[in-house]
């Protein structure tokens, strides 16, 4: 039943999540249960799959150089 639960969720839950799974199904378990189980027969939780919310680009292209200073100095410590 708990190998069931877990493919029913494309491995995504963990013990907790499938522990409730198992109880709503009328089964008498604990989650410590379902934890140990899991762990001797090799099921995990998938971990990071979920998407990024926002968009990482370059700094430059986020951000341009609207100023255009240039940063290179004649001689040391002259303003």
């Amino acid at each position: 039943m708990i190998r069931a639960f877990c493919k029913a969720s494309q491995r995504i839950y963990g013990a907790p999540r499938v522990f409730v799974d198992v109880r709503e199904a009328g089964e008498r378990c604990s989650n410590h249960r379902v934890a140990l189980l899991m762990r001797e027969n090799g099921l995990r939780a998938l971990h990071g799959y979920r998407t990024r919310r926002w968009e990482v680009g370059k700094p430059a292209v986020l951000t341009p150089n609207l100023l255009k200073r240039q940063f290179s100095p004649t001689k040391r410590n002259a303003a």
